[in-house]
């Protein structure tokens, strides 16, 4: 989703939006008009991409936090396993 989508999306959903950033990955945690929490990836190649809603703020910050980027290919991985 590109800026100018999540804008429309988000006068239309959202009541607050903050962003945060955990493990070098930018969040957007939406507070939507029925009290759940849309969390957005953003990144500059992809956008904005939807991921998963939190019942509260706090649930929504411990799922991000406990997301990471892995930083090789996954193919890599797999002699490992």
């Amino acid at each position: 989703m590109n800026r100018a989508e999540f804008e429309a999306w988000k006068k239309e959903q959202c009541q607050k939006v903050t962003t945060e950033s955990f493990n070098g990955v930018e969040y957007k945690l939406c507070t939507r008009n029925d009290g759940w929490i849309a969390i957005f990836e953003y990144n500059i190649l992809n956008g904005f991409v939807p991921l998963i809603e939190a019942k509260g703020i706090e649930r929504a910050r411990d799922y991000c936090f406990r997301r990471e980027i892995v930083s090789l290919p996954v193919k890599k991985l797999k002699r490992y396993l």
